[in-house]
């Protein structure tokens, strides 16, 4: 009785010690994965930021320039440079009571082709040497919802009428401007209406103004886009310079007469009053397709100078090349630009000035 007594108390203690250290052991459960959901909602590319309703998408390019300048005024002058670029853009999208919320955000850098400042002026095909700097800046800042858009960008003067090929009055073969702006867009049915301020940060068409300091310009602006058109009209109130400047655009689609086939033309004026023209230019431009992956393409354009500086300044400009699409992401582009500067007034910079500029471009977006 006595050993069964103890055989049993001693299956009761060692119970009780195993449940004891059963209770001591933590068990940590693992948490479920939130997998990276696609984001259909506004094309390819997006997805969702995890433990969120708002879209992400990332895209940009990579693109290395080779040009070789043919300079012709009293004697001949030929250069070679290259220069590289990369861009990111990082956007987010998502739906709200008003509407689509968006923003977008860019960065761009690289080394151009040369010139003043910080702006790097060695390159593999001249005599300076050492490593080239990069200069990284944010260039793209926007902010949109319900029509209304806030920012820094490449401005409505220049994408409502396209950043279309014509020269400045001494480089540079295409143009566009950016500032720091507010606009609202109403859009239905092809149109689209626009009226904003803005604050131009920087110009590149056609003479590299950077506006005089003044109170905030006001635009507006209408475009439309069907039947094969896109038509663009915009004017903006230089207040610094208490004038007007106007823009035109028309292109058209002829693809029923031959692939790809396109049209366009436009012009814009200020008189020479404001900072955004300085004068009068017009263009025409085309392009085909040669081939499923080969486009060729061209175009004119005339620019007076009318500043107020003295003597009128004159040029015609012009450009032809070819596009190939090499694979999905991937192209190389050649084009042939050419120049011929007038000075109605006699001597001065520019005056009697041919340049020719083979440019070789190859470009991998994404």
């Amino acid at each position: 009785m006595k050993i069964k007594s103890l055989l049993l108390g001693s299956a009761a203690v060692m119970v009780a010690v195993s449940g004891a250290r059963a209770a001591d052991v933590i068990v940590v459960e693992p948490e479920p994965v939130e997998y990276v959901r696609v984001c259909d909602a506004y094309g390819a590319g997006w997805f969702y930021i995890p433990g969120t309703e708002t879209c992400l998408k990332f895209d940009g390019d990579v693109r290395i320039d080779y040009r070789s300048d043919q300079i012709h005024w009293d004697g001949a002058e030929d250069g070679h440079s290259a220069r590289y670029r990369g861009r990111l853009n990082v956007r987010a999208n998502n739906e709200t009571q008003y509407g689509t919320l968006g923003s977008r955000i860019r960065f761009n850098g690289g080394g151009p082709f040369g010139g003043g400042g910080s702006v790097p002026t060695s390159d593999p095909f001249t005599a300076n040497t050492g490593a080239i700097p990069a200069d990284v800046y944010l260039d793209w800042a926007v902010i949109s919802l319900a029509g209304f858009k806030v920012g820094y960008a490449d401005d409505y003067f220049t994408t409502a009428g396209g950043y279309g090929h014509y020269m400045a009055r001494h480089d540079g073969f295409y143009n566009y401007g950016q500032a720091l702006f507010l606009d609202y867009t109403w859009a239905a049915n092809g149109v689209s209406a626009t009226v904003g301020i803005q604050s131009r940060a920087v110009s590149f068409a056609p003479q590299g103004n950077s506006g005089t300091p003044g109170a905030p310009d006001i635009y507006g602006g209408l475009t439309y886009s069907g039947g094969g058109w896109y038509l663009a009209g915009i004017v903006v109130w230089d207040n610094s310079r208490e004038d007007v400047a106007y823009k035109l655009r028309a292109d058209y689609d002829l693809s029923s007469i031959a692939p790809g086939l396109s049209i366009g033309g436009w012009w814009m004026s200020d008189d020479g009053d404001t900072d955004y023209v300085k004068g009068h230019a017009y263009g025409v431009t085309a392009r085909m397709n040669l081939t499923d992956n080969l486009i060729a393409f061209g175009g004119y354009s005339q620019y007076a100078d009318q500043d107020g500086l003295g003597a009128e300044l004159s040029s015609d400009h012009w450009v032809a090349g070819v596009r190939w699409n090499v694979v999905s992401g991937l192209y190389i582009q050649g084009e042939y630009t050419g120049v011929v500067n007038y000075n109605e007034g006699g001597a001065g910079v520019g005056a009697g000035q041919n340049r020719g500029r083979f440019n070789l471009r190859i470009v991998r977006d994404f």
